[in-house]
């Protein structure tokens, strides 16, 4: 039977606070502030699991694609 710590769990929060849109409509909720919210909650209960997660994109701005596929490899 495997290990929890065997398991690699990639989490990505997705837009960046540069991406234009991506908020509500009077500008007070961001897209990126509440995703990234949520994947750090995901995050600390996958460690309190035993498991092994890792953030892909810990930054706040935008990461493109080609590097967020260069960090999951």
């Amino acid at each position: 039977m495997s290990n929890k710590k065997d398991y690699i769990i990639l989490l990505d929060n997705g837009h960046g606070e540069n991406t234009p849109g991506k908020q509500s409509p009077d500008g007070s909720l961001k897209e990126y502030a509440y995703a990234r919210e949520i994947v750090q909650r995901i995050y600390s209960s996958l460690k309190d699991l035993g498991y092994n997660p890792y953030i892909l994109v810990p930054e706040t701005n935008d990461i493109s694609l080609s590097t967020r596929v260069k960090r999951a490899n």
